[in-house]
């Protein structure tokens, strides 16, 4: 089961197993990641942003945005619209 979040700049969506008895997802196992910039470039769009996964480059930025954001996932499930302000600190404006 995938979720995903969307703030400003950012789309992530982690992939989780399902507890099949509960039909529910098992956050403390991660199939795998995405997360994609959303920079909102002029026309013309450039859509090879929305197809580059950032979630394993190396460099920090993106693997602490991904970390904030899959915390959102995890304690917010799929409601992020009530999840703390504190969470989504400097990631919505």
């Amino acid at each position: 089961m995938g979720y995903t979040v969307r703030v400003d700049k950012w789309r992530y969506t982690a992939w989780f197993p399902m507890n099949q008895t509960l039909a529910q997802p098992r956050f403390d196992t991660v199939l795998a990641t995405e997360l994609y910039a959303h920079d909102e470039a002029p026309l013309p769009v450039d859509w090879d942003w929305e197809h580059t996964n950032l979630a394993h480059e190396p460099t920090g930025q993106h693997a602490k945005v991904a970390a904030r954001l899959h915390t959102v996932i995890v304690e917010c499930g799929q409601r992020p619209d009530l999840c703390p302000p504190k969470l989504l600190s400097g990631l919505v404006h």
